[in-house]
């Protein structure tokens, strides 16, 4: 389980819902796609995160050739209306020492951050996390509102 408090936002952003509505059963058919369309290397388990209102069943996506030693994302939603509210949060370590600001660097500016990058940074760890830029912003849905 996580905790709200000691995980990093990355982003959070808002989405119209379609007759599907929102739930975790729709976020993981979505990432399905998204896996196949952006040929990242991912996998995901449900788990469950504690926020200000409670427990809300979330989706962790990770590297599964780095599943505890690359930082994970935690996927979570609120979907009170057609309006839901989805976040993306990242958790973990890293083996390598990158920091969580690094990571969430790389999550937020993709491959176009990829310049600014440290050379002590763990080249092949930075390009995952600049990867899945692309598909946390289909994910979360940014520009959808």
């Amino acid at each position: 389980m996580y905790n709200e408090d000691t995980i990093l936002l990355v982003r959070q952003a808002y989405k119209l819902t379609d007759a599907r509505g929102m739930s975790i059963e729709v976020m993981e058919e979505d990432l399905a796609g998204y896996v196949e369309k952006f040929g990242v290397s991912l996998q995901w388990q449900r788990d469950q995160i504690e926020v200000a209102a409670g427990v809300q069943d979330c989706l962790v996506l990770f590297n599964p050739d780095h599943k505890d030693d690359y930082y994970n994302i935690v996927a979570t939603f609120q979907a009170p209306t057609k309006l839901a509210v989805l976040t993306a949060f990242i958790a973990g370590e890293s083996a390598s020492g990158m920091s969580q600001a690094a990571a969430l660097t790389l999550l937020q500016g993709g491959k176009m951050a990829l310049a600014n990058m440290a050379a002590t940074e763990d080249a092949a760890e930075c390009e995952y996390y600049a990867d899945l830029y692309n598909i946390v912003n289909a994910l979360i849905g940014a520009s959808q509102v």
